[in-house]
Protein backbone atom coordinates (compact mmCIF):
# COMPACT_ATOMS: atom_id res chain seq x y z
CA UNK A 1 0.00 0.00 0.00
CA UNK A 2 1.24 3.47 -1.06
CA UNK A 3 1.59 6.62 1.38
CA UNK A 4 -0.46 9.34 -0.41
CA UNK A 5 1.65 12.06 -1.10
CA UNK A 6 2.01 14.91 -3.80
CA UNK A 7 2.44 14.42 -6.78
CA UNK A 8 5.32 16.97 -7.61
CA UNK A 9 7.80 16.16 -4.77
CA UNK A 10 7.20 12.11 -5.65
CA UNK A 11 8.34 13.14 -9.31
CA UNK A 12 11.16 14.61 -7.80
CA UNK A 13 11.92 11.63 -5.36
CA UNK A 14 11.55 9.14 -8.36
CA UNK A 15 14.02 10.85 -10.65
CA UNK A 16 16.65 10.84 -7.52
CA UNK A 17 15.59 6.64 -7.11
CA UNK A 18 15.95 6.81 -11.19
CA UNK A 19 19.40 8.34 -11.09
CA UNK A 20 20.66 5.55 -8.69
CA UNK A 21 19.67 3.06 -11.54
CA UNK A 22 21.00 4.93 -14.27
CA UNK A 23 24.96 5.72 -12.46
CA UNK A 24 25.19 2.32 -11.38
CA UNK A 25 23.43 -0.15 -13.12
CA UNK A 26 22.60 -3.79 -11.86
CA UNK A 27 20.40 -2.70 -9.55
CA UNK A 28 16.90 -4.68 -9.38
CA UNK A 29 15.10 -2.35 -7.00
CA UNK A 30 15.32 1.00 -5.52
CA UNK A 31 12.27 1.94 -2.87
CA UNK A 32 11.57 4.51 -0.35
CA UNK A 33 9.25 3.50 2.24
CA UNK A 34 7.82 5.00 5.39
CA UNK A 35 6.33 2.55 8.24
CA UNK A 36 5.90 -0.12 5.74
CA UNK A 37 4.52 1.81 3.45
CA UNK A 38 5.34 3.02 -0.06
CA UNK A 39 6.58 6.12 -0.74
CA UNK A 40 8.28 5.82 -4.21
CA UNK A 41 9.36 3.11 -5.98
CA UNK A 42 11.67 1.80 -9.03
CA UNK A 43 11.42 -1.90 -9.38
CA UNK A 44 12.08 -5.32 -11.77
CA UNK A 45 11.68 -7.82 -8.58
CA UNK A 46 8.37 -10.10 -8.57
CA UNK A 47 7.55 -8.69 -5.21
CA UNK A 48 4.75 -6.32 -4.70
CA UNK A 49 5.95 -2.98 -3.59
CA UNK A 50 3.71 -3.07 -0.54
CA UNK A 51 5.44 -6.54 0.72
CA UNK A 52 8.89 -5.20 -0.31
CA UNK A 53 7.98 -1.79 1.66
CA UNK A 54 7.05 -4.08 4.90
CA UNK A 55 10.21 -5.99 4.23
CA UNK A 56 12.49 -2.92 4.64
CA UNK A 57 10.58 -1.76 7.71
CA UNK A 58 11.60 -4.80 9.00
CA UNK A 59 15.13 -5.05 8.21
CA UNK A 60 15.48 -1.35 9.72
CA UNK A 61 13.13 -2.00 13.03
CA UNK A 62 15.56 -4.71 13.31
CA UNK A 63 18.92 -2.87 12.91
CA UNK A 64 18.28 -0.70 14.68
CA UNK A 65 17.31 -2.74 17.46
CA UNK A 66 20.43 -4.88 17.52
CA UNK A 67 22.49 -1.27 17.28
CA UNK A 68 20.67 -0.19 21.19
CA UNK A 69 21.27 -3.61 22.47
CA UNK A 70 25.32 -3.51 21.47
CA UNK A 71 25.35 -0.18 22.03
CA UNK A 72 26.77 0.92 18.67
CA UNK A 73 25.37 4.31 18.18
CA UNK A 74 22.76 5.45 15.79
CA UNK A 75 22.13 3.18 12.95
CA UNK A 76 23.70 4.03 9.45
CA UNK A 77 23.04 1.15 6.82
CA UNK A 78 21.93 -2.44 7.17
CA UNK A 79 23.68 -4.38 4.35
CA UNK A 80 22.86 -8.34 3.40
CA UNK A 81 25.20 -9.84 0.90
CA UNK A 82 23.09 -12.96 -0.53
CA UNK A 83 24.05 -15.58 -3.23
CA UNK A 84 21.74 -13.99 -5.93
CA UNK A 85 21.52 -10.13 -4.89
CA UNK A 86 22.79 -7.83 -2.29
CA UNK A 87 20.68 -5.62 -0.26
CA UNK A 88 21.69 -2.40 1.59
CA UNK A 89 18.90 -0.07 3.88
CA UNK A 90 19.16 3.46 4.88
CA UNK A 91 17.41 5.57 7.35
CA UNK A 92 16.08 9.14 6.20
CA UNK A 93 14.85 11.30 8.47
CA UNK A 94 13.57 14.67 7.82
CA UNK A 95 11.70 16.97 9.74
CA UNK A 96 11.58 14.38 12.48
CA UNK A 97 10.06 11.60 10.13
CA UNK A 98 12.06 8.61 9.87
CA UNK A 99 11.94 6.61 6.29
CA UNK A 100 13.64 4.14 5.15
CA UNK A 101 15.52 3.75 1.26
CA UNK A 102 16.31 0.57 0.56
CA UNK A 103 18.11 -0.71 -2.58
CA UNK A 104 18.07 -4.57 -4.28
CA UNK A 105 21.45 -4.92 -6.38
CA UNK A 106 23.33 -7.91 -8.26
CA UNK A 107 26.78 -9.16 -6.10
CA UNK A 108 28.77 -8.06 -9.01
CA UNK A 109 28.32 -4.26 -7.97
CA UNK A 110 31.00 -2.93 -5.94
CA UNK A 111 29.24 -2.18 -2.31
CA UNK A 112 31.40 1.01 -2.05
CA UNK A 113 30.07 2.53 -4.96
CA UNK A 114 26.29 1.84 -3.81
CA UNK A 115 26.92 3.30 -0.33
CA UNK A 116 28.30 6.86 -2.02
CA UNK A 117 25.47 6.74 -4.64
CA UNK A 118 23.14 5.76 -1.49
CA UNK A 119 24.72 9.13 0.53
CA UNK A 120 23.99 11.76 -2.27
CA UNK A 121 20.34 10.22 -2.89
CA UNK A 122 19.14 10.20 0.65
CA UNK A 123 20.50 13.86 0.64
CA UNK A 124 18.41 14.72 -1.98
CA UNK A 125 15.44 12.93 -0.75
CA UNK A 126 15.65 14.57 2.86
CA UNK A 127 15.18 18.01 1.17
CA UNK A 128 11.84 16.39 -0.74
CA UNK A 129 10.78 14.75 2.32
CA UNK A 130 10.75 18.07 4.21
CA UNK A 131 7.94 18.75 2.17
CA UNK A 132 5.72 16.29 2.91
CA UNK A 133 3.21 15.72 5.44
CA UNK A 134 3.46 12.10 6.60
CA UNK A 135 1.04 10.97 9.13
CA UNK A 136 2.36 9.44 12.71
CA UNK A 137 4.22 6.06 11.69
CA UNK A 138 2.54 4.31 14.88
CA UNK A 139 -0.39 4.83 12.68
CA UNK A 140 1.18 3.75 9.57
CA UNK A 141 2.69 0.16 11.63
CA UNK A 142 -0.32 -0.41 13.34
CA UNK A 143 -2.41 -0.93 10.29
CA UNK A 144 -0.16 -2.33 7.68
CA UNK A 145 1.79 -5.38 10.11
CA UNK A 146 -1.50 -7.24 10.96
CA UNK A 147 -2.30 -7.39 7.13
CA UNK A 148 1.30 -8.05 5.52
CA UNK A 149 1.94 -10.48 8.34
CA UNK A 150 -0.57 -12.68 7.22
CA UNK A 151 0.50 -12.13 3.54
CA UNK A 152 3.83 -13.32 4.50
CA UNK A 153 2.93 -16.25 6.50
CA UNK A 154 0.92 -17.50 2.82
CA UNK A 155 4.13 -19.03 1.51
CA UNK A 156 2.04 -20.13 -1.51
CA UNK A 157 1.68 -16.25 -2.49
CA UNK A 158 5.15 -15.01 -1.99
CA UNK A 159 6.19 -12.72 -4.76
CA UNK A 160 3.02 -13.48 -6.80
CA UNK A 161 2.48 -11.57 -9.86
CA UNK A 162 -0.48 -10.49 -11.62
CA UNK A 163 -3.07 -13.05 -12.03
CA UNK A 164 -3.11 -13.27 -15.48
CA UNK A 165 0.98 -13.98 -15.05
CA UNK A 166 0.97 -17.81 -17.73
CA UNK A 167 3.28 -18.78 -15.32
CA UNK A 168 1.70 -17.60 -12.19
CA UNK A 169 -1.60 -19.20 -13.88
CA UNK A 170 0.43 -22.68 -14.43
CA UNK A 171 1.58 -22.50 -10.69
CA UNK A 172 -1.96 -22.35 -9.62
CA UNK A 173 -2.44 -25.69 -11.81
CA UNK A 174 0.08 -27.87 -10.90
CA UNK A 175 0.79 -26.83 -6.91
CA UNK A 176 -1.79 -29.17 -5.40
CA UNK A 177 -1.07 -32.10 -7.52
CA UNK A 178 1.65 -34.73 -7.09
CA UNK A 179 4.46 -35.10 -9.07
CA UNK A 180 6.48 -38.68 -10.26
CA UNK A 181 9.38 -40.22 -11.95
CA UNK A 182 8.04 -42.06 -14.24
CA UNK A 183 11.15 -44.53 -14.34
CA UNK A 184 12.94 -45.20 -11.16
CA UNK A 185 16.01 -45.49 -13.01
CA UNK A 186 15.56 -42.54 -14.87
CA UNK A 187 15.62 -40.77 -11.91
CA UNK A 188 18.98 -41.79 -10.78
CA UNK A 189 20.19 -40.85 -14.32
CA UNK A 190 18.56 -37.64 -14.06
CA UNK A 191 19.58 -36.28 -10.30
CA UNK A 192 23.51 -37.37 -11.37
CA UNK A 193 22.72 -34.63 -14.06
CA UNK A 194 21.66 -31.88 -12.57
CA UNK A 195 22.85 -29.39 -9.61
CA UNK A 196 21.46 -26.06 -8.03
CA UNK A 197 17.97 -25.76 -7.43
CA UNK A 198 16.93 -28.16 -10.19
CA UNK A 199 18.60 -30.97 -8.16
CA UNK A 200 16.45 -29.38 -4.76
CA UNK A 201 13.49 -30.00 -6.26
CA UNK A 202 14.12 -32.65 -8.00
CA UNK A 203 15.11 -34.43 -5.03
CA UNK A 204 12.30 -34.19 -3.48
CA UNK A 205 10.04 -35.50 -6.40
CA UNK A 206 9.03 -38.96 -4.31
CA UNK A 207 5.17 -39.94 -5.50
CA UNK A 208 3.86 -38.18 -2.57
CA UNK A 209 4.56 -34.69 -1.62
CA UNK A 210 2.63 -31.90 -3.77
CA UNK A 211 4.61 -28.94 -5.94
CA UNK A 212 3.39 -26.99 -3.21
CA UNK A 213 4.83 -28.94 -0.24
CA UNK A 214 8.32 -29.42 -2.17
CA UNK A 215 8.09 -25.78 -2.59
CA UNK A 216 8.09 -25.41 1.24
CA UNK A 217 10.70 -28.12 2.35
CA UNK A 218 13.10 -26.51 -0.63
CA UNK A 219 12.01 -23.17 0.38
CA UNK A 220 12.66 -21.83 -2.70
CA UNK A 221 10.04 -19.58 -5.19
CA UNK A 222 7.58 -20.74 -6.74
CA UNK A 223 8.76 -19.78 -10.24
CA UNK A 224 11.76 -21.99 -9.78
CA UNK A 225 9.89 -25.03 -8.78
CA UNK A 226 7.21 -24.57 -11.32
CA UNK A 227 9.84 -24.02 -13.97
CA UNK A 228 11.37 -27.42 -12.87
CA UNK A 229 8.30 -29.81 -12.28
CA UNK A 230 7.15 -28.27 -15.53
CA UNK A 231 9.87 -28.78 -17.61
CA UNK A 232 10.38 -32.14 -16.48
CA UNK A 233 7.01 -32.96 -16.99
CA UNK A 234 6.94 -31.96 -20.58
CA UNK A 235 10.02 -33.81 -21.11
CA UNK A 236 8.50 -36.87 -20.14
CA UNK A 237 10.61 -37.65 -17.12
CA UNK A 238 7.73 -36.54 -14.62
CA UNK A 239 4.31 -37.13 -14.52
CA UNK A 240 1.41 -35.42 -12.07
CA UNK A 241 -1.40 -37.14 -10.37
Amino acid sequence: MSIKVDEEVKGRIEISLGRVIKNLGKVDGIILSYGGRTISSLSELPLPDDRLSYLSNIIMKSGRRVSREIGIGELEKVIIFGEKSNIVAAPVTAKGKLASLTVISKPELEAGLLLLEMRRTIDEIKVNMGELELPDIGEVESVEEAVMEKALEEKETYGAPAPQDPRWIEWNSIKNKIPYFRNEREKEAVLKGVEGDTLKVLEKVDGVKTCNEIMRETDLPWDTVNDVIVMYERTKYLALK
